[in-house]
C-alpha cells in the first residue's frame, strides 16, 4: 500500500493533469482578461485579441494574421505572384 501511495498515485495525477492540458490545447484554450484575449490552438494558431481586433500566427500554414490585412503567408505570396 505504501508503494501505491508513494509511487503510483503521483504518476497517475501527473498523467491526468498532462492529459487535461493537452486536451485544452487541442480544443483551443482561451484566456480572456476583460477586453484582451489570448487564444492558442492547432486550428487557430496563436491569436491575440485587443478590443475586437485579432492579430496572430498561423502554425499549420505558416502565416501572419493582421487586422485590416487578413492572412499574410507563403501561399498568399505565391498566389499573388502567379496572378501577375
Amino acid at each position: 500500500m505504501d508503494y501505491l501511495v508513494a509511487a503510483l498515485l503521483p504518476q497517475l495525477l501527473h498523467g491526468l493533469v498532462f492529459g487535461a492540458a493537452l486536451g485544452l490545447l487541442a480544443l483551443g484554450l482561451t484566456v480572456i482578461f476583460g477586453l484582451l484575449g489570448v487564444k492558442v490552438g492547432w486550428v487557430e494558431g496563436i491569436e491575440f485579441n485587443v478590443l475586437g481586433l485579432v492579430a496572430g500566427l498561423d502554425l499549420r500554414h505558416p502565416a501572419l494574421k493582421l487586422p485590416g490585412f487578413g492572412r499574410i503567408g507563403i501561399d498568399s505570396v505565391v498566389t499573388a505572384a502567379a496572378a501577375k
